[in-house]
This record gives structure tokens, C-alpha cells and sequence, in this order.
């Protein structure tokens, strides 16, 4: 959700001032661009998906994807800063990176990855900017109709992602008690079953009597 959100400009076209339309999307496709090697690397290291020249390429050297898809990345978040805009045109960008991460992230999870609390965490930025947008986004209605759309729209679909991410980890987090203290119970029991059967073996292995078997007897003469 969050990567559709990030394809608006959700934050941008709430600045009356701003018109660098193409060096907003020009970024933003640096960033599908890394979002992409990175993902063909990531499904060839956990999925056994290896078809593409990025995938063979990570079968072969794991961080070489990673590494390249890191370059691409840092290049659009520079050419954002270069353009003028780090707070509009970078927070999208960085916004889009998180979303591509993410993406990959989720294919992990499901093809056996651990879950990474660090995710949702990150959510925090893009699920508080999204609903503060909204009220931006409304109140631009009666001045740039038109800007004041987009950027609504954008900044629902931003907000409502960022807080389901928001939702999933307290919900992993509260998961993970959980199964923490039903792992403690079954330890415990296990304990307690290990120290009954260690008393059950030593009641029963006390010592025995030796019986020892008669000599002849003396006759008597």
C-alpha cells in the first residue's frame, strides 16, 4: 500500500511553490530502479528464483545486487538534494526506498524470513506524515483544487499504510510474548518432568541384598 501512496506526491503537491515535477519522478524512478535489482537478488537468495542476470548474478556473489541497488539509491536521494529539495522530492524518494525494502522484505517473510521489527518501526515517519498531510491536503481545497487532490489521495493511501505497518508490529510484538511465554511453560514443564523421573530412578535403584549360594555342608561322621 505504502508503495502505490509513494507513487503520488503526497507531500510535494501541498507546496503551493513547487513545480519540479520532472526531477520529482525522475528520482522516484532511480528509486524503482534500485527497488528492482535489489528485489531480483533478494528472490534469488530466499525464494531459489534466479533467472534473471540480477538473480544469477546473486547466486553467484550475494551483495553484489544489494551493493548496486545501494548506488542507484544513494544516486536518486543526491539528485534530490542537488535539485533544491531535500525535504520534498528527498522525503518522497527515501519514502519509496522504504516501500521497495519492504516489498522485498514481505517475499522473505513468506518464503520462511524471520519477521524484522525494524520495519514496521520505520513506518512511524510515513503513517505520522500521512495523516498531518491530510489536514494539509483539505485545507488547500479552496485555493489549488487539483494539487490539493492528488496530494490527498497520496496522503491516505501513505498514512493508512504506515499505520497498518504501526498495527503489524505491536501485533508481531504481542505474538511474540506469547509465544515467549508458552516456550517458557513448556521449558519449565520439561524441567519439572526431567526432575520426577530422575526421583522415580533413584527410589527405585536402592541397594539390593546379595544372596549368597550355600557351601556343602559337613558330614557327620
Amino acid at each position: 500500500m505504502l508503495l502505490v501512496g509513494a507513487l503520488f506526491p503526497f507531500f510535494t503537491a501541498l507546496d503551493p511553490e513547487f513545480s519540479n515535477w520532472g526531477a520529482l519522478y525522475t528520482s522516484k524512478a532511480l528509486i524503482l530502479v534500485a527497488g528492482w535489482i535489489f528485489h531480483q537478488g533478494y528472490m534469488a537468495t530466499h525464494g531459489g528464483q534466479g533467472e534473471s542476470f540480477i538473480g544469477k548474478l546473486a547466486l553467484k556473489h550475494a551483495l553484489v545486487p544489494t551493493a548496486l541497488s545501494g548506488l542507484v539509491a544513494i544516486a536518486a536521494l543526491v539528485y534530490a538534494f542537488q535539485v533544491g529539495s531535500p525535504g520534498g522530492i528527498g522525503a518522497e524518494s527515501a519514502t519509496l526506498l522504504l516501500a521497495c525494502a519492504t516489498f522485498s522484505h514481505i517475499f522473505g517473510y513468506e518464503h520462511g524470513g524471520k519477521f524484522n521489527p525494524i520495519f514496521p518501526l520505520m513506518f512511524l515517519g510515513p503513517g505520522i506524515a500521512g495523516v498531518l498531510n491530510i489536514v494539509g491536503a483539505m485545507a488547500m481545497f479552496g485555493e489549488a483544487a487539483g494539487r490539493a487532490a492528488f496530494g490527498l489521495v497520496g496522503s491516505v493511501i501513505v498514512g493508512a499504510g504506515g499505520c497498518m505497518a504501526i498495527y503489524a508490529m505491536y501485533a508481531a510484538m504481542k505474538q511474540a510474548k506469547v509465544d515467549g511465554d508458552i516456550k517458557r511453560e513448556a521449558q519449565r514443564a520439561d524441567r519439572k518432568a526431567q526432575r520426577e523421573a530422575q526421583r522415580a530412578a533413584g527410589g527405585s535403584s536402592g541397594p539390593k541384598r546379595k544372596v549368597g549360594r550355600k557351601g556343602p555342608g559337613k558330614k557327620k561322621a
